[in-house]
């Protein structure tokens, strides 16, 4: 690509120029950008979750689509993108209907699922949900515990209706689902470790509401066993990030693990200036005042700090001018002043410098 310009985030809102927008998923050994429309890919891909036609892992970017696309999510083996007028296109593994598109069948190219009105996307570990039209939040792939939301846990190949309207962003998790509802918070699925942050571990394989404090809820992320919610008043700049679940690397950021393994109710964890939150295995990141807070399971170095000691509460692992930033299962992504930078795992390529290297220090992927 011309340029190493790069914004890189999860869930992107206004950019004041066209950059590169490398994006990945809390349990994904594999990463993507969107530059300009164009979506690249690199990592892991043993079952074609790069859409590039193969099943072969990529070190470097390679093109993928070659315009159109809006948003990219990556679920462990699987991935999906929106592109311009709301259409839906999945690939990559699929034996549990992850993709939706009424099969089992894997795909190593993009396919389209839905032909227009998708709103939002995300890929969860095996299953995968979409906002549409009018705000309606639908799931599809596996559901043995409830995570597609339709009262049932039998598996769907199609998408099913979770809720009916009103749904504005949705982040499927390991085995759980949650939704920004109007504002407020729902989540449905598994909640063996807490991860619904309603102080109980009650699963429910339909949405269930959970009071964050009585803020309104600005954006959930969902991770295998953990979520985190930015919420509070955007006008006002006050923004509250909070947290909920298994807490046994820290990746609430609130306790010592060995105290509070799992912490059931939303703890708030960082005040004022959060504009993102991402989640990988066992750690989170965070943008907040334009530099990047990390804390939880450190292992492989994806905290850029030149050690695999883990941190249990919000510490800054880059200074200012972070623009956006991006976690895999176990890596993690910047770009600060333009540049992407990304640590940890790198044995599938997915730190995308032409190696197959981990690295606890941060590198930059080879765009060409």
């Amino acid at each position: 690509m011309k340029s190493l310009l790069l914004a890189f985030s999860l869930f992107v809102s206004t950019f004041v120029f066209a950059v590169p927008v490398p994006q990945s998923g809390s349990m994904a050994k594999h990463t993507c950008i969107v530059e300009t429309g164009a979506l690249l890919c690199w990592g892991l891909n043993d079952e074609g979750q790069l859409g590039t036609g193969s099943t072969l892992s990529e070190k470097v970017p390679v093109l993928v689509i070659e315009k159109g696309v809006l948003k990219v999510s990556l679920g462990e083996k699987h991935t999906c993108a929106t592109l311009t007028g709301g259409m839906l296109k999945c690939w990559g593994k699929n034996d549990d209907g992850q993709l939706g598109d009424n099969s089992t069948t894997s795909q190593l190219l993009p396919k389209t699922i839905v032909a227009a009105g998708v709103t939002d996307i995300s890929a969860g570990a095996t299953h995968s949900c979409a906002v549409f039209a009018k705000g309606e939040v639908k799931c599809w792939g596996n559901n043995d515990d409830g995570q597609l939301g339709n009262s049932s846990t039998v598996d769907s190949l199609i998408p099913v209706r979770a809720f009916v309207a009103g749904g504005t962003q949705v982040s499927a998790g390991g085995n759980h689902t949650c939704a920004v509802i109007l504002k407020k918070l729902r989540c449905w699925g598994n909640n063996d470790e807490g991860q619904f942050g309603n102080s109980t571990t009650n699963s429910s394989t339909s949405p269930v509401l959970v009071n964050v404090l009585d803020q309104p809820v600005q954006k959930v992320t969902a991770g295998r066993t953990h979520t985190c919610v930015i919420a509070g008043d955007l006008l006002e700049n006050q923004r509250w990030l909070h947290c909920a679940g298994k807490n046994n690397k820290g990746q609430i950021g609130f306790g010592d693990p060995s105290d509070t393994p799992n912490v059931l109710n939303f703890e708030a964890v960082l005040y004022f200036d959060i504009f993102d939150v991402v989640i990988g295995e066992e750690h989170t990141c965070a943008l907040f005042n334009n530099s990047m807070k990390c804390w939880g399971s450190n292992q492989y170095g994806k905290f850029g700090n030149g050690t695999t000691v883990d941190i249990l509460a919000p510490t800054t692992v880059t200074q200012r001018g972070v623009s956006g930033i991006s976690s895999g299962a176990e890596h993690v992504c910047f770009t600060r002043f333009g540049l992407m930078s990304c640590a940890g795992l790198g044995t599938d390529g997915q730190l995308g410098d032409s190696t197959e290297s981990s690295s606890d220090v941060f590198v930059s992927p080879i765009l060409q």
